[in-house]
């Protein structure tokens, strides 16, 4: 937990947050060992990230992006002992 700093702000308040604020939040979820509350998370992100590039609005870093993700989601799963879904993770 921490004081939420100034964000330098869009003034679209639709996205209750920016998934780089999702991302952090998911990886924290994570280190904390919380993986039942990150894999929502994660999958939620991707799905997002899927959806800026279906608007066109793919960013630079998307591939790498992506990349992270997959990376989280396979930890995540396999350290719940979803083996399966751990290796349909890395593709």
């Amino acid at each position: 937990g921490g004081s939420s700093g100034s964000g330098g702000g869009g003034g679209n308040g639709s996205a209750p947050e920016s998934i780089e604020e999702a991302v952090r939040r998911a990886e924290d979820a994570c280190s904390e060992g919380c993986f039942e509350e990150a894999v929502p998370m994660l999958e939620g992100i991707l799905q997002a990230l899927r959806r800026e590039a279906a608007a066109g609005k793919g960013r630079a870093n998307m591939h790498s992006a992506q990349a992270e993700i997959w990376a989280h989601l396979g930890v995540a799963h396999q350290s719940l002992g979803r083996m399966h879904e751990a290796l349909a993770s890395y593709g």
